[in-house]
């Protein structure tokens, strides 16, 4: 999963390099708050590009998670008006 979602992140532009290079450590032991950390921070620089390249809008599925997306929001807040 680390490895699509990385791929993926790369493929958009995110750049965080290829999955070995990444600390996964923590991810392969269960730790997920790092896990979560990590993924913030991923979609937090993602969000900020799209914004800053003039996207019209964000949409975003919680999938009834809906902390991480508040989270998300509130560092995005000064890119919006």
């Amino acid at each position: 999963m680390r490895r699509v979602c990385a791929g993926t992140y790369n493929a958009a532009g995110g750049g965080i390099g290829e999955p070995s290079q990444l600390d996964t450590n923590s991810a392969d032991g269960g730790d997920v708050k790092s896990i979560r950390a990590f993924g913030l921070d991923g979609m937090t620089a993602l969000c900020e590009r799209l914004i800053s390249e003039g996207v019209p809008g964000l949409h975003f599925y919680t999938m009834n998670q809906a902390g991480p997306t508040v989270e998300l929001c509130r560092r995005l807040e000064h890119r919006v008006a």
